[in-house]
């Protein structure tokens, strides 16, 4: 799991941001490979989802299920940041005919306001009691969801905290965490506030109406116009990504179901 901790602390381009949708494409990029490689250890011990203990199974509903979650908090946010620039790409449609229209329509984006995670959501490692009744494959199998499911809950709520006006919930334990807590919550103190595409946009709109009153708007309203297509560009990745994952996990974890329903009919 070091390899992925380490992909994900690597900045999609140097002097940019982890609050940043680039950064979010590329942590959806190693969510997918971490998924991968867990569908990939399945095989390689030769331990299918229809041999898995009641420990394993239930692990791993629990682990999807928040997953699941959490990408469909991430869905509704990047629609909201959609919607919200739509009032930006009608302004620069007026800037021409009308400028006092056009300043009117230079809405600031605001991320979507939303809750604080529960205060006890948390990911830990196994407990003793799992770890004592579990052994062999069942144990390899619990452990690895152990260690997944703490990088991929971390990488999930530090993005919301970056698509939300929320603070991330923080309560993520474990030697595959402790690195990147420290890194990413250093800069999140330092430079708080929306993802730095947004910023961009957002400080592009504030020129603009500033530029529609001296009648000199042409560059800074080519300048809101490629911000915003690089916004409109990166959330609609984004979404595909977030789509693509969203129906593997769900896939995964419906076939599970199945085979828990079929063991349960069993003579």
């Amino acid at each position: 799991m070091s390899n992925f901790t380490t992909q994900i602390l690597l900045k999609p381009v140097e002097g940019s941001e982890y609050m940043s949708l680039a950064w979010v494409q590329k942590c959806f990029g190693v969510l997918d490979m971490i998924n991968r490689d867990f569908a990939r250890l399945v095989v390689e011990i030769d331990y299918p989802m229809t041999a898995w203990g009641g420990t394993a199974t239930e692990e791993f509903l629990n682990y999807s299920l928040h997953f699941l979650d959490l990408l469909n908090s991430i869905t509704s946010s990047v629609s909201h940041l959609s919607q919200a620039k739509i009032s930006l790409f009608y302004a620069l449609s007026l800037v021409e005919k009308s400028p006092s229209s056009a300043k009117e329509n230079l809405l600031q984006i605001q991320p979507k306001r939303s809750i604080k995670l529960k205060e006890d959501f948390k990911v830990e490692g196994l407990s003793g009691i799992e770890e004592i009744s579990c052994f062999g494959k069942e144990f390899v199998i619990l452990q690895a969801l152990s260690a997944m499911k703490s990088i991929e809950f971390w990488v999930l709520d530090a993005i919301l905290s970056g698509l939300e006006t929320r603070k991330s919930a923080g309560n993520f334990n474990g030697s595959n965490t402790n690195c990147l807590n420290s890194r990413f919550y250093e800069e999140m103190n330092e430079k708080p506030g929306a993802m730095e595409e947004v910023r961009g946009v957002n400080d592009a709109a504030t020129r603009l109406a500033v530029a529609l009153s001296t009648e000199r708007c042409n560059e800074a309203a080519k300048e809101l116009k490629r911000r915003l297509d690089v916004l409109e560009n990166s959330l609609q990745e984004i979404e595909k990504q977030t789509k693509s994952l969203f129906s593997q996990v769900l896939a995964t974890r419906n076939q599970l179901l199945e085979n828990f329903r079929f063991k349960r009919h069993e003579p």
